[in-house]
């Protein structure tokens, strides 16, 4: 499963999908984007100049997916959970029983700091929020992000704290 279609989460998909016969899940607003049917705007500021320059290092390998994903989806014990605004279709996924959740690149926490995604790199920071705001709402006691650290434990609490802090 793949929470979203930037090339640092998605670019080995096809590999793996033919070295391992994998299924590619991805959520409906991301699979065009997966298989190279349509592609998503440059990152802002001096690094999008920089991805555009260097363009020809940066293609990730298109892949049909097999799986189109939307929100309430259930893949084995994990839930998904749409939670756009990084990409149109960021997904987290959700395992109530085990109380953890894998959120892509919707919030990270690294070097002991929670924080949002990066703005040079997310399409939509208003969704973006307001999907910190529907992952906040869950409860669970291990969030995993696509970069950093692990949270834990009582990371629904911090989050919770997180996010109440981005409100003011």
């Amino acid at each position: 499963m793949l929470t979203h279609c930037h090339i640092d989460h998605a670019g080995s998909a096809q590999e793996l999908k033919e070295l391992t016969n994998a299924k590619v899940a991805v959520h409906r607003e991301d699979a065009e984007s997966v298989a190279g049917k349509k592609t998503l705007p440059s990152p802002k500021g001096a690094i999008g100049i920089l991805f555009k320059a260097f363009s020809s290092f940066f293609k990730l390998t298109p892949v049909e997916p097999d799986i189109v994903l939307n929100e309430g989806d259930r893949v084995g014990k994990l839930m998904v959970i749409h939670t756009p605004g990084h990409t149109p279709g960021s997904i987290s996924l959700y395992d109530s029983q085990r109380k953890l959740i894998f959120v892509g690149d919707a919030i990270t926490f690294a070097d002991g700091k929670i924080s949002r995604p990066p703005k040079r790199f997310t399409l939509d920071m208003n969704k973006a929020l307001q999907s910190i705001a529907k992952i906040s709402q869950l409860d669970f006691d291990m969030m995993l992000s696509g970069h950093g650290n692990p949270l834990k434990p009582n990371a629904s609490h911090t989050v919770k704290e997180f996010y109440t802090s981005l409100e003011k």
